[in-house]
């Protein structure tokens, strides 16, 4: 049986408008945080999406997704949302994917967006709540 590589590890540094992102096999990392609302999200996201494609052809055994958002735009929500589907395909097979959502307990903003996304994807959701 040939041994698929593994996706080499990302880490973009966040800015202004984009968010910090660390996707590492090795270390079970997959974590978005801080703010997005990039100029360009194709540009953005499209090696985010190659990342995750490949790591789904040999997935670690259990994948937790850490969301640690401030603020994100709907060219995010709507790359979140496409994302999170291809993990919901991954979680119907093995039952593996989980989801942490951690928000500051008074970002209403925050909490409903997490909600919203609970909503519409079919993979168990962890709310975490800090001051």
């Amino acid at each position: 049986m040939t041994k698929l590589p593994v996706p080499h590890p990302i880490h973009l540094i966040p800015s202004e408008d984009e968010p910090e992102i660390i996707l590492d096999k090795a270390k079970n990392i997959l974590k978005f945080s801080g703010t997005s609302i990039p100029e360009d999200p194709e540009k953005l996201f499209r090696p985010v999406m190659n990342w995750v494609n490949q790591y789904l052809k040999s997935p670690n055994p259990k994948t937790s997704i850490e969301f640690m958002m401030e603020y994100y735009n709907s060219s995010t929500a709507r790359f979140f949302v496409e994302m999170l589907e291809k993990f919901e395909e991954l979680n119907d097979r093995t039952g593996s994917v989980s989801i942490i959502w951690k928000c500051r307990k008074d970002d209403v903003v925050m909490v409903e967006r997490g909600e919203d996304l609970k909503a519409i994807i079919n993979l168990p959701f962890k709310f975490i709540e800090y001051t």
